[in-house]
């Protein structure tokens, strides 16, 4: 191929016997191969045929170039470090001892720029970190990606290791059991420790106690004794007995259906209305009709109707009437001070409204707390209490306090019954009244 030129290929002479080629593509082949392998980048010039095949095929089954560009751009970037590197390879070894063929007359270039530029270590460390790179990304795609695929997989090797090492600790107490059942003494386990350890450990718990004093201005205990000391206690509003519902609560027996009285009405007679054909003629008399509209109607008066009573509605269970347990009312507002405090909000009072679905919480901050703080907080809040979602009415219409609505973990079921059955209905009671909910 030294002696072949590209003008060759056109004479009849190239053809001949004493020319022989083993490429499969014949003369074009080996020619384009040569000056690919000797001129450009050595052997991993083949990955410039990979990219033009995965160009070819996205064009064909006409699907978006962004990807293979992107793929495209990294391979050839590889190409040039892989081949640079084995070109730097060969100025440290000898051209003897490394074939041309993995380089390439540019790659060998390339190598001598950074050698010359960046020296024999800095070269070495630029073409490693380089190819490392250029692979994560060929593989993944993105960088971080990546990074997190190596993060994974060293907690999992971290994860072996310490598997391996408790598996090796069982190993050992079982061998010291053994030892112990077989002579008597007791296990190294169960020796006491010796005294420099235990001064070690006291050290770097006064350690961690000065540094915390230094840096908050409190240890440990004295932050969570303060913290303790500002949670105020929940005070608790339910409603007062004689305002709920007196229902007694009965075993469920079949309704024994009733014939319902009649309805006695004294209905005056209408006076029949004759029929008048409308025509050109008589339409003066139609007229007539339309002035004296209220004349040609009587109303109609039902004076013993009785409405329906309650008892037709379904009473409600025993079950139905459990309602949330002041321990748990208590404990969630200890919870939501206790989270507040973490981000320096202080609560000057606490109230609990439980209701049958969600608990109506009202803080009473104190004097220099924003209420735009506690607003940014709703998400948090919500986590602490470990409920789907909470409420915030910042502040309550009315009351200088902030509300803060929590689901309960049990919803109730309120019946119509025991709406329609209570004190405040019954009080408040016209004709045009109607139950929507129940607030407490």
């Amino acid at each position: 191929m030294e002696r072949l030129q590209f003008i060759d290929i056109f004479r009849k002479e190239s053809y001949s016997k004493a020319f022989v080629t083993l490429n499969w593509l014949g003369i074009a082949g080996a020619y384009v191969s040569d000056y690919f392998v000797n001129n450009l980048f050595g052997y991993f010039s083949v990955i410039i045929a990979v990219v033009f095949i995965a160009f070819g095929i996205n064009l064909i089954r006409k699907k978006a170039l962004s990807s293979t560009v992107q793929f495209s751009i990294y391979s050839i970037l590889l190409m040039m470090v892989l081949a640079s590197s084995f070109g730097l390879i060969k100025i440290f070894s000898g051209p003897e001892n490394i074939s041309s063929h993995l380089s390439g007359t540019t790659g060998d270039f390339l190598a001598n720029v950074f050698y010359q530029t960046l020296g024999s270590v800095g070269a070495s460390v630029f073409f490693a970190i380089s190819g490392i790179l250029l692979t994560l990304l060929l593989i993944d795609g993105n960088i971080i990606k990546s990074f997190a695929r190596f993060k994974l997989f060293a907690e999992r090797v971290k994860d072996n290791f310490n598997k391996e090492k408790e598996e090796l600790t069982d190993l050992k107490d079982l061998k010291d059991l053994k030892q112990f059942g077989k002579s008597g003494k007791k296990p190294a386990a169960d020796a006491k420790p010796d005294n420099e350890d235990i001064a070690l450990v006291e050290a770097m718990k006064k350690e961690r106690e000065k540094i915390l004093v230094k840096k908050y201005g409190k240890s440990v205990s004295e932050e969570n004794q303060q913290e303790e000391d500002l949670i105020k206690e929940t005070e608790i509003n339910r409603p007062k007995q004689e305002e709920t519902a007196q229902i007694i609560i009965k075993e469920k027996k079949p309704r024994e259906i009733k014939k319902a009285p009649e309805l006695v009405s004294n209905i005056t007679d209408k006076t029949n209305i004759s029929e008048i054909d409308v025509n050109p003629e008589n339409s003066n008399e139609v007229d007539s009709l339309k002035s004296n509209k209220e004349d040609d109607f009587v109303e109609e008066k039902l004076e013993k109707y009785k409405f329906p009573g309650v008892e037709l509605l379904i009473e409600p269970t025993k079950e139905e009437f459990d309602t949330i347990p002041n321990e748990e009312l208590t404990e969630n507002g200890r919870l939501l001070q206790a989270k507040l405090l973490k981000f320096g909000i202080e609560v000057e009072k606490v109230f609990a409204t439980p209701g049958p679905v969600v608990t109506l919480y009202e803080l009473v901050p104190a004097a220099d707390v924003k209420l735009s703080k506690i607003e940014s907080l709703q998400d948090d809040i919500a986590l602490a209490m470990k409920a789907k979602g909470i409420r915030m009415i910042i502040p309550i219409p009315g009351k200088g306090t902030v509300g803060v609505e929590i689901p309960n973990k049990k919803a109730q079921l309120v019946r119509i019954k025991s709406l329609l059955s209570s004190q405040k209905f019954k009080s408040k009671y016209i004709k045009s009244s109607g139950c929507i909910r129940q607030d407490d």
